[in-house]
């Protein structure tokens, strides 16, 4: 009997991306004896289960833990992540491969495996290629780990300033409606918050593989509903060259059943006109967002009753209730007593 392999590969299935060995249906298939073949003799008859002693090791080890830390990538900010989406220099992990292997040690048993995953240089590519384009170029260096809270004379102390970006840090997969004048940092934060779900949803496409789907969309508000209003213009009149919008109640929905969380993002909301085909448009977006658990980040230099008095009572309250509707969040940007809540 040849000596049992000190260094095996594991197919990915059987090694999580934390190290935890997991046994799937992949092992019980194995597990299982083959079929005997009538037409082959005794000594023609393949062994029982060929992958006998790498099965054992798995079964016998609970908790698998890579021997090195593989290196990363920052997912911004970092001139290395950039210029290998460019293409000015290869993945220094896949060397351009996608795909790279690591060693786990089982820390009861002290077996070594080796399983081969996806390379993390796919999901820099990403986001670099679908979420970065969104992101305009004063914005470009914006990071919520990296904000620094600063003073708008005359309109937000830095005190209150640093008590909003604490606040929605700590809530950053939550929905917000962002209220205060110009140039006291509202897009700032939303561009922030704008990279973090740009993260997590090109780590949840990396995971899954295959094709991106469309989940995370920054738009000025206004911008959006006139590509609805022509989109409905030009089909009456052509509707095969007529382009959808960027964001629909079909994008969304199609983005849940491809398994991604979809984010909308949308500026300057007092600019939206007040027809009512755009505030309808604007409701089932909004609506659509929150039945299925999306996130909404919504921005704008007035508050509820400015836009009673513009919308009609009836259309602000309505669209303003579904924003703000579940973990949504009121954040004003103006200073307050130190008592008060930084978000609402």
């Amino acid at each position: 009997m040849s000596p049992e392999p000190s260094l095996s590969f594991v197919p990915r299935a059987c090694l999580g991306l934390t190290g935890q060995a997991k046994y799937h249906r992949w092992l019980q298939y194995k597990m299982q004896a083959p079929v005997p073949n009538p037409l082959a003799g005794p000594e023609d008859s393949t062994p029982a289960n060929p992958d006998a002693n790498l099965l054992a090791i798995l079964e016998a080890e609970p908790t698998w833990t890579p021997t090195k830390e593989q290196a990363k990538l920052s997912y911004l900010g970092d001139a290395d992540a950039r210029d290998v989406y460019l293409g000015k220099h290869t993945c220094p992990l896949c060397y351009g491969s996608y795909v790279v292997e690591i060693e786990y040690v089982g820390e009861t048993t002290g077996k070594r495996v080796i399983s081969t995953l996806p390379c993390t240089c796919r999901r820099h590519q990403l986001y670099f290629s679908v979420i970065d384009p969104m992101i305009p170029k004063m914005y470009k260096d914006i990071d919520l780990s990296t904000l620094k809270p600063m003073e708008f004379p005359d309109l937000l102390s830095v005190e209150r300033h640093a008590e909003i970006i604490e606040a929605v840090k700590a809530r950053k997969k939550d929905s917000f409606i962002f209220i205060g004048p110009p140039r006291v940092g509202k897009t700032c934060l939303m561009m922030a918050l704008l990279r973090e779900a740009g993260r997590r949803w090109a780590h949840a496409t990396w995971l899954k593989g295959g094709t991106p789907w469309p989940a995370v969309w920054y738009y000025h508000a206004s911008t959006l509903l006139r590509e609805h209003v022509a989109y409905v213009t030009q089909g009456t009149a052509n509707p095969e060259t007529a382009e959808p919008p960027g964001v629909t109640v079909a994008a969304i929905k199609s983005a849940v059943r491809n398994g991604h969380t979809p984010s909308l993002f949308l500026d300057d909301l007092h600019k939206v006109g007040p027809t009512p085909f755009q505030l309808e448009t604007l409701h089932d977006l909004i609506d659509t967002m929150h039945e299925n658990g999306g996130q909404i980040v919504v921005s704008t230099n007035e508050d509820q009753p400015w836009f009673q008095e513009r919308w009609g009572k009836t259309n602000a309250d309505a669209i303003w209730g579904r924003i703000l509707e579940g973990d949504a969040h009121r954040v004003r940007f103006e200073d307050r007593q130190p008592s008060s809540a930084a978000v609402a």
